[in-house]
């Protein structure tokens, strides 16, 4: 932490909170992924107690405008938004992912719907 840095946690005061995804990577690329946020926005809020004065959410990074929650802290309310919103991304993903291989497999024969599966298992296994 650089030197001089004072926090205040229990100030009464709201906080301008931004961060940025993994690597900076822009995940904010559709509407459906868009459509995930204020989800999880919705339950920090319910969660922690909070009042969230405005978001704005960029391709590769977030900025909020929130209150100091009623319960815990605003590092674990911030903790709870982006693990929730990683998980539901990730499953939503996995979930394109599974349809796409079934309709793939649909279309290739019995050999080459084994050599996929091989591929597959060895895939989620590493």
């Amino acid at each position: 932490m650089p030197r001089g840095l004072r926090l205040f946690h229990r100030s009464g005061q709201s906080h301008f909170v931004t961060f940025s995804c993994y690597r900076r990577q822009p995940n904010f690329v559709n509407a459906a992924v868009y459509g995930l946020f204020p989800l999880c926005v919705e339950e920090m809020r319910r969660r922690f107690d909070m009042r969230v004065y405005g978001y704005v959410v960029m391709p590769e990074h977030v900025h909020l405008l929130l209150s100091e929650p009623e319960h815990g802290t605003l590092a674990e309310a911030i903790h709870y938004l982006k693990v929730s919103f990683a998980k539901r991304l990730r499953s939503r993903r996995q979930a394109s992912a599974q349809v796409s291989v079934q309709t793939t497999d649909a279309k290739l024969g019995h050999q080459q719907q084994l050599g996929r599966l091989r591929f597959l298992e060895l895939i989620e296994k590493s």
